[in-house]
């Protein structure tokens, strides 16, 4: 959860607006772009999660590849403007995204900005050749190098060597997608720009309640979930006719009711290429059963905005009919600068 304003204060009587920059480079080309219908799109079904949109006057409309608004190179710095009626100004500080399209609208007289979280960068970078980890590399700088160079990343937890052996193809999110999931963490970009990973968890950051909050979540039916994670991974020593490959593989279940055997069995398969030995295979294997086994069922809510809430935040929510639950947020649409509710779907977790 990003720093800002009070739950308190949020749902109290406040003016909202936003606040977006515009730079090349080093170079600040729009310090106070006038903006209005400003929304921050994210979902977990992107690779590239986070989504800002806008909409600013045609006076900004591109005739050159280097004029402010136009999608080469050019970044947004957008923040949430919160105001109480005593006049204090706060600021939810939303971060950076990489212009990716415009459109002249309203005749001329407007355009629209789409803009993409700056993780679209690591996309685009797309590595010349499969690689491995040089020796005795060390798990914070192979995510680095994983990386690319255009995103610094800020990674503060354990930090073991990495097998050199490992076999990481070109495309450089998928790599670091992997290799976050075999040593169960997860990345994300921060307002700061930093491509941040951190520590999978389920601490609850914040708790919204019916007393303070107009919420609805109507409950909706979970798909047939796996009851069955099968891990597999396999390492290559060796070349040519002295080529020796080894296999791990692992299988967590679920078998307490309602994932009996009058269930089924539905299995969910995946490749853990980061993996080097049986123990991260089946660590993978486990990860995966607690997290499907731990959902729920989806619901989808309207809260007051809260500008401070990220992809993954895990909450707790109390609605007007029915139980408290516990919700993972895996989408969201924020109103940043005019006055609305906020959609959040969330996966109920256990």
């Amino acid at each position: 959860m990003l720093p800002g304003p009070s739950l308190a204060t949020l749902t109290g009587s406040v003016a909202v607006g936003a606040r977006v920059s515009v730079h090349r480079g080093k170079t600040t080309l729009i310090q106070d772009l006038p903006v209005w219908d400003v929304v921050l799109d994210a979902t977990s079904a992107r690779n590239v999660r986070r989504q800002l949109s806008f909409t600013t006057s045609g006076e900004f409309v591109p005739n050159n590849p280097l004029d402010p608004l136009n999608n080469y190179g050019h970044r947004v710095h957008a923040w949430q403007v919160v105001e109480t009626p005593d006049g204090v100004r706060r600021e939810v500080d939303l971060g950076w995204f990489l212009i990716t399209s415009w459109e002249e609208t309203g005749g001329g007289d407007t355009m629209t900005v789409e803009a993409v979280d700056l993780l679209q960068l690591v996309v685009d970078d797309v590595a010349a050749w499969p690689s491995s980890p040089p020796k005795n590399q060390r798990l914070r700088d192979e995510l680095q190098r994983l990386a690319g160079k255009t995103l610094a990343v800020q990674y503060a937890g354990k930090n073991p060597v990495v097998d050199p052996e490992l076999q990481f193809q070109t495309d450089r999110l998928a790599n670091l997608a992997d290799l976050c999931a075999a040593y169960s963490l997860d990345f994300g970009m921060r307002p700061d720009g930093f491509l941040h990973v951190w520590e999978l968890n389920s601490r609850i950051v914040a708790t919204y309640s019916a007393q303070d909050l107009i919420v609805d979540a109507p409950r909706e039916s979970v798909d047939r979930k796996p009851n069955r994670f099968l891990a597999v991974g396999s390492k290559t020593e060796g070349s040519g006719d002295k080529a020796k490959e080894t296999k791990w593989s692992f299988e967590a279940k679920l078998t307490a009711p309602p994932f009996d055997t009058d269930y089924g069995v539905v299995r969910e398969r995946m490749e853990v290429q980061s993996a080097t030995s049986q123990a991260m295979v089946t660590t993978a294997a486990n990860n995966a059963m607690k997290k499907g086994g731990a959902i729920l069922g989806f619901r989808s809510l309207q809260i007051v905005a809260d500008a401070r809430l990220e992809m993954g935040d895990v909450c707790m929510f109390v609605p007007p009919k029915g139980n408290a639950f516990k919700g993972r947020v895996t989408a969201l649409s924020l109103p940043v600068s005019e006055p609305g509710l906020m959609r959040v779907d969330v996966e109920v977790i256990g």
